[in-house]
């Protein structure tokens, strides 16, 4: 197999004994949007992941928020930054394991802390932006506790703020609240913006496939506005490359191979399909695009939304 560098822009490093994630905890529920998540509900090292990653270069990552107790989300940016900081500039005598790499951390947007939340993470050099999961809809069943609060007036002001700081905005939302965010993010377009998990297609709710449409048409309105080609399990628990292929190239369609950016969401995605299924669907479909196209897919469009230095 061709060996193709790779820039990964969203990978959970998780370390059970040093932090502690509610949702890698007993008990385990399969009515859960994610259904249960025991099956990797254990340490996902740097290591690990390149393990899983073998038949790519991988050149850089993007650790991304991975759902740390409320209290240490400032612990996980530093272990984070330990972790990668290490990898590229290790001791002497000591491969080093990456090119580059990039920390997105988690803040409450309607906090009245934001500003200085922000201002702790930023002095990890690192760090690039903020990840939030807002996930509402009127089905309770799918939506996370609380309120909408992509309509709650502290969390929009929250992205003001999140914007003068010169970060990143990761949102994982579903299709439903998309119309309305996309005026928002018109308002902040200097601030880069991506959606994770291709939006959330949520297929098998009535109706589910014209919303996604809807909602993604009118965030692809936004110049501002990325998408992660991830989260393959939203679509079918059981996916193949049938059920993703198509998918894919709406997005790809609608947003262009300049803002999308393939994204492995590994070890989360581990629940839905191996590690190998992912990369080769990966290979399969880029096959077609061009040289250009399949380095912005791969790589470019991560590394400059998350201002890593690999591409000139």
């Amino acid at each position: 197999m061709e060996t193709i560098d790779f820039v990964d822009p969203h990978v959970h490093l998780i370390d059970l004994d040093r932090l502690h994630y509610p949702w890698l905890s007993p008990p385990f529920s399969h009515d859960a949007a994610l259904g249960s998540t025991e099956a990797i509900a254990r340490a996902y090292s740097l290591s690990s992941y390149l393990k899983d990653m073998q038949g790519l270069r991988v050149r850089g990552l993007v650790h991304v928020d991975s759902g740390v107790a409320a209290d240490e989300i400032l612990s996980e940016v530093r272990y984070a930054s330990q972790i990668l900081q290490t990898a590229l500039a290790p001791p002497a005598g000591v491969p080093q394991r990456l090119d580059a790499a990039a920390i997105v951390g988690f803040a409450q947007l309607n906090s009245p802390d934001l500003d200085q939340i922000l201002t702790q993470h930023k002095s990890t050099p690192i760090f690039r932006g903020v990840r939030h999961i807002a996930n509402w809809h009127k089905d309770r069943a799918i939506a996370y506790p609380g309120p909408d609060l992509t309509r709650d007036p502290a969390w929009l002001n929250g992205l003001a703020v999140l914007a003068r700081h010169g970060l990143t905005f990761d949102l994982q939302c579903l299709p439903d609240q998309m119309p309305a965010l996309a005026s928002v993010f018109q308002h902040h377009g200097n601030m880069p913006v991506v959606i994770d998990h291709l939006g959330m297609p949520l297929f098998d709710m009535d109706g589910g496939q014209e919303t996604w449409r809807r909602g993604m048409r009118a965030l692809a309105s936004c110049p501002n506005v990325h998408v992660k080609l991830s989260g393959y399990g939203f679509i079918s628990r059981n996916w193949q490359f049938e059920d993703v292929a198509p998918v894919l190239t709406e997005v790809i369609d609608l947003f262009g191979v300049g803002r999308c950016m393939f994204a492995s969401n590994f070890p989360t995605d581990l629940l839905f399909a191996p590690a190998r299924q992912t990369i080769e669907t990966w290979l399969r479909f880029v096959e077609p695009f061009s040289t250009d196209e399949k380095r912005a897919l791969l790589g470019g469009t991560a590394a400059r939304f998350y201002r890593m230095d690999l591409y000139s």
